[in-house]
């Protein structure tokens, strides 16, 4: 197939954080929120200017469990964007249409320099010393429970000492309970999201 079109690389929704398609070579993960819910080989079929992306299984299914959600109904790429459409048992048919994207499934982030690091490592606590929070290097822990991080800086500024430090699983959006995590060098600050009232913003110094 001659015309076939460049399909390597990621595709997103644009401005929404939802279905992700990752393509290289004759493989394709679909992510739903930056998780991948469908790891498969596919074939392409032309059709007048079309080009449809035929995946050998289409189910669609959380990691860790053992049922389908959704099923991809067709996935076709046409004037370099690639529509998703699904089908859900209850709510029926849905599409998506998904445009080439430079970001990873952290956004557009890259990672920050491994000095930041190094002054992450230690035991920070909040204002009230109610919680705590533990560094080594890009191990974070908390209350017994141990994880790995990331720190992570816009690519319009890569020199920003400022970072968001997240799980190093870019589909869990909060890491011990916490959201919107940031560190500039000195403080940790995030959000502790409650049901039916504000938030409460958390800010940590070293202790």
């Amino acid at each position: 197939m001659s015309n076939k079109p460049a399909l390597d690389g990621a595709w997103e929704e644009k401005g929404v954080i939802g279905t992700r398609v990752e393509i290289e070579g004759k493989k394709i993960c679909v992510l739903w929120r930056n998780s991948p819910v469908l790891e498969t080989t596919f074939k392409t079929r032309e059709n007048d200017g079309e080009f449809a992306l035929i995946p050998k299984e289409t189910g669609l299914r959380y990691q860790g469990t053992d049922k389908d959600y959704a099923e991809i109904s067709s996935i076709i790429y046409k004037d370099g964007k690639i529509t998703v459409k699904k089908f859900f048992p209850i709510t029926g048919p849905s599409e998506e249409v998904l445009e080439p994207t430079e970001n990873s499934r952290f956004g557009a982030y890259v990672f920050a320099d491994k000095r930041l690091y190094k002054a992450l490592s230690g035991k920070w606590t909040d204002e009230n010393g109610y919680f705590t929070l533990t560094f080594k290097n890009d191990k974070a822990e908390h209350d017994g429970k141990t994880t790995t991080v990331r720190l992570l800086v816009p690519k319009a500024s890569p020199d920003s000492q400022k970072c968001r430090l997240v799980d190093s699983d870019p589909s869990n959006d909060y890491l011990f309970g916490l959201i919107d995590l940031t560190f500039d060098g000195e403080h940790i600050r995030g959000i502790v999201p409650v049901c039916d009232a504000p938030s409460i913003k958390i800010t940590f110094t070293k202790k």
